[in-house]
């Protein structure tokens, strides 16, 4: 029993052993699994806590990025490639702006260049030393507040305020150069232009002389216009036709008193030209007071004091047609008349009345005769006509789809070259950058002397000034007649050798100028447009011609084209 009971003793001891030993197990565990447990949280809290910081990170420096999308930029670099730019003229500069969509320009920088040298420099540096066309701003130029770049033309002693922007020559709208690259460009689009000159001298009122002595920017047309001349007006009496004291006064039209008509019903008809009225006559007494012999009217409605009226119109044909557009001053002589009366004596005594009125260019002379009592006094009138032709100098619209430019800082300005003139008294042209193959296609002969034929806004108004002009008649276009008052004292100049009339030599063109630029002697080198002079036997007057010579529009900006006009390539670098 005993070693039963020891047995059973060691048997619950171990029992109880063992179960201590699997509660403290157990309790191991369950703290293990605490342990575990509060490390994963802890992990979880960590792990939470790193994931909220990353996403406030992403937050903060604004999650993933495009590529397309711009990044602040702290400056701009700009630099400028020129293509056919010209040297600026003696005493001007160039000057590159930033211009925002409001407020003030933003200066770059002014400065020169040098075509044939192909180089900036500083307008204040004596010794003309190179700089690098690179400008760098501290700001985004790209951003869209400002809206284009521009190089203005300026006048060194005028430019003292970098907030005022002279005549933009080149310009472009800012946008991405990735996008397409930008290119400045003259501001107007003179493309589309087109036009002709002609080669006459209308100022000296002689269509058959000085041919070739001046270049208009018109059509020429000598032309002819049909006139109908009043060359006279005559009214005569016929006889007296004494007649009855049986007065109905229904048949009688008679103006009033001041007015000083009278004339019997029963002598109009519908075709007669009388400008009548009825008057109501009660008795013969009051008949006789309205009675006046003769009333001429002229056209304005006011007696006629002079017959033979001369109409001076240089815009029309002098008939009110204002298709015609002659210089010719075209004088008509004519007579309109309302109402000739037949002079009536209805008192009972004779009457001394007018009978006829002789017409001269003078004056009108009353002729009077004494009526008897109730006496018609018969009589006629008559006028002449001749029809003539007239031969006139007729001028027309030579050009299209040109702006007119008032309002802006520009101005057309004509300019003819010819071996006819002197290099000595006259002008020199300056020359576009075109290769020099080109100046002698287009310009020829570009040697030779120059003389201008006046600034203009509009190709359909005249020019600013014709100081060579006689102003006899001159065309209401822009173009000179070069006939008086020339350099040096120069005689009339002929543009075409009529000894060689086949021949033809020189060249009309015309440039577009900024208004801060003044010269009579040399061009401001943008030709938009070109043309040769033609012969002399293509200018000389014949009857029934015409002349229209075309010029060829030169204003196109291609890429690295031998001609045409300027342009500047940018390069925008953004830091």
């Amino acid at each position: 029993m005993a070693g039963s009971a020891n047995r059973l003793g060691i048997s619950n001891l171990r029992l109880d052993s063992n179960w201590a030993i699997g509660y403290n197990r157990l309790l191991t565990n369950n703290i293990c699994i605490e342990e575990e447990m509060k490390s994963m949280n802890e992990r979880s809290n960590r792990l939470f806590g790193t994931a909220l910081f990353a996403i406030l990170l992403l937050l903060g420096l604004g999650c993933t990025q495009s590529d397309n999308v711009a990044a602040p930029v702290a400056s701009t670099q700009i630099s400028i490639n020129p293509q056919r730019l010209p040297a600026p003229p003696e005493g001007y500069a160039y000057a590159l702006w930033v211009e925002p969509v409001e407020g003030d320009p933003i200066f770059i920088d002014i400065f020169d260049w040098n075509s044939e040298l192909y180089k900036f420099t500083d307008t204040t540096d004596v010794e003309n030393n190179q700089i690098e066309p690179v400008w760098t701003l501290n700001i985004d130029v790209l951003h869209s507040s400002y809206a284009y770049l521009s190089l203005t033309i300026e006048k060194l002693d005028e430019f003292t305020d970098t907030t005022e922007m002279g005549p933009v020559m080149l310009q472009s709208d800012i946008h991405d150069p990735e996008e397409e690259p930008i290119k400045m460009v003259f501001p107007y689009n003179l493309w589309d232009g087109t036009g002709s000159f002609c080669v006459e001298t209308p100022t000296d009122k002689n269509s058959n002389s000085n041919d070739d002595g001046g270049i208009w920017f018109a059509i020429y047309v000598y032309d002819s216009v049909l006139v109908n001349d009043t060359l006279g007006f005559l009214v005569s009496t016929l006889q007296f036709e004494d007649r009855e004291l049986e007065i109905d006064t229904t048949y009688w039209v008679c103006n009033e008193y001041s007015g000083p008509d009278c004339i019997d019903s029963t002598e109009v008809t519908s075709a007669d030209p009388y400008d009548w009225r009825i008057v109501d006559t009660l008795n013969l007494e009051e008949l006789a007071n309205t009675l006046d012999t003769i009333g001429y009217r002229n056209l304005d409605t006011t007696l006629i004091g002079n017959v033979f009226v001369s109409i001076l119109d240089t815009l029309t044909d002098g008939l009110g047609n204002d298709s015609i557009v002659a210089l010719d001053t075209l004088a008509y002589e004519y007579i309109r008349y309302d109402v000739v009366a037949t002079p009536v004596n209805v008192g009972t005594t004779n009457r001394i009345d007018t009978v006829r009125l002789i017409i001269t260019p003078s004056g009108t002379t009353a002729v009077t005769a004494t009526i008897p009592p109730f006496t018609d006094v018969k009589w006629f009138f008559s006028y002449g006509l001749r029809a003539r032709t007239v031969f006139i100098d007729r001028f027309t619209d030579a050009f299209d789809d040109l702006p007119d430019l008032q309002g802006t800082d520009w101005h057309y300005k004509g300019w003819v070259i010819s071996p006819y003139i002197d290099t000595v008294t006259f002008g020199k042209l300056s020359k576009p950058v075109w290769l020099p193959v080109q100046y002698e296609v287009f310009l020829s002969p570009s040697t030779g002397g120059m003389i201008s034929t006046g600034s203009f806004k509009s190709f359909y108004l005249p020019d600013d000034e014709n100081p060579y002009s006689m102003k006899g008649r001159v065309p209401p276009y822009p173009g000179e007649d070069f006939l008086q008052n020339l350099p040096g004292g120069h005689p009339p100049l002929t543009l075409c050798d009529a000894a060689h009339p086949a021949v033809a030599g020189g060249t009309v063109f015309i440039t577009v100028e900024p208004d801060n630029f003044e010269s009579d002697t040399t061009n401001f080198p943008l030709i938009l447009m070109t043309g040769g002079i033609p012969s002399y036997q293509n200018v000389s007057n014949q009857e029934w011609h015409s002349q229209i010579f075309d010029l060829i529009n030169r204003f196109q900006a291609l890429n690295d084209d031998p001609h045409g006009w300027p342009a500047l390539l940018v390069t925008i670098d953004r830091k």
